[in-house]
């Protein structure tokens, strides 16, 4: 094919060479203005020079073994590059030859956005598994939208699109959408930066996303002691563990994950204080926090000499939060208490306590004071506990 300057055409050892098999690989040769370039078709087997016959659409002749299947793919092969040409020439792109080679000639050939994430995920040593598993929920909502985006059809109009369709179909909040959106964000910027697009086309674009402010529920104390002064039968002994691990939670601030991860290593005393440190699972970052008389009297009571784990065999974290949703409606809570819960509630009342935000950070492992910031929006418990001992307001 021919279009304005450019031309694509299917040759079988255009300089003539010789070797024992006499037998090469298929080559595409593409013509930019008058500068032609050969690729090697390496997807299909070396053809010797008596099978081919070079006609359009049956360039390896039928008696070939291969014959079909080969041409079948060169036809495949042409056709995309046809579609690249145009979706380029339409869209004001300048083809260069490093450009579609990037594209069609790079081992491992990636066409679309979606192979294009696929392979990141693949290749990319993610610092946590929940980072990389953030990210095969965003592909698998992208495949569900569309599980074949050309990379040149990648536009902010593209994004638009599947940002309403996330609203409208699958009903998601803007929170959700713009977790994706930055996922999407830097997968593009990658395609940028490893040649298959030119420039990035989501830069500085500015999408229609207002992400609401998470939701940080919390209990109080006297919400915290009525779960401590449930009492369970013997069939409840998993709801009764479940509950000492989540008043653990509300008394140090550990992520479930963290508690699970929580070994006799961690736990240190400096004269009369114990304390534990440790870093978190989720981004490496080093804490330390007071361990309480109470904590401490729930390590002890389910750590087993043999095992260096504070916590021995603990469940699963989503077994953890369907029994926590029992162990509060048994305590008569309105709240939904899960795993998130805890560290709200430890931070929250740490921060009524009037710890300095640089320790309360500390304490909760955060890589940046400013996460930390976030828990000290204004709300009625912090608002009271600063001026009722004011004479002003007695």
């Amino acid at each position: 094919m021919e279009f304005k300057g450019i031309s694509f055409k299917f040759v079988h050892n255009p300089k003539a060479l010789k070797n024992k098999k006499n037998e090469f690989f298929v080559q595409l040769r593409i013509t930019i203005g008058r500068i032609s370039k050969y690729y090697s078709i390496e997807e299909v087997p070396k053809v010797p020079i008596r099978y081919w016959s070079g006609k359009e659409n049956r360039w390896v002749k039928e008696s070939h073994s291969q014959g079909a299947r080969i041409n079948s793919f060169l036809i495949s092969k042409l056709g995309k590059l046809n579609e690249f040409l145009v979706l380029s020439t339409t869209s004001g792109r300048i083809l260069t030859f490093d450009l579609i080679k990037s594209q069609f000639f790079m081992k491992g050939e990636v066409n679309t956005l979606n192979q294009f994430y696929t392979k990141y995920i693949k290749e990319r040593d993610f610092d946590s598994t929940r980072t990389r598993q953030a990210y095969l929920t965003t592909l698998d909502t992208l495949n569900e939208y569309n599980s074949s985006i050309p990379i040149i059809s990648i536009s902010e109009s593209l994004i638009n699109q599947f940002i309403e369709w996330e609203r409208r179909t699958k009903d998601l909040k803007d929170v959700t959408i713009d977790k994706h959106l930055t996922h999407l964000k830097t997968i593009v910027k990658s395609l940028t930066r490893d040649g298959f697009l030119v420039r990035n086309p989501l830069e500085n674009i500015q999408f229609k996303v207002r992400p609401e402010k998470a939701d940080r529920t919390s209990l109080s104390n006297e919400e915290v002691a009525k779960l401590e002064k449930l009492v369970f039968s013997e069939k409840e002994a998993h709801l009764e563990r479940t509950r000492d691990v989540f008043v653990f939670q509300c008394l140090t601030g550990l992520y479930y994950k963290d508690v699970q991860e929580l070994h006799d290593e961690d736990i240190l005393q400096i004269e009369d204080i114990c304390l534990i440190q440790g870093k978190r699972t989720k981004n490496l970052q080093g804490y330390i926090v007071p361990i309480s008389k109470r904590a401490m009297l729930l390590m002890t009571k389910h750590k087993l000499e043999s095992d260096e784990l504070v916590f021995h065999g603990l469940c699963a974290e989503p077994v953890f939060n369907r029994q926590l949703k029992v162990v509060g409606k048994k305590a008569g809570l309105h709240k939904s208490i899960s795993n998130k819960v805890g560290r709200h509630t430890f931070t929250e009342i740490a921060i009524a306590s009037g710890i300095p935000r640089s320790y309360v950070s500390k304490m909760l492992g955060h890589t940046k004071e400013s996460t930390t910031q976030h828990y000290y929006d204004i709300n009625p418990t912090h608002f009271i506990n600063q001026f009722i001992d004011n004479s002003i307001f007695s």
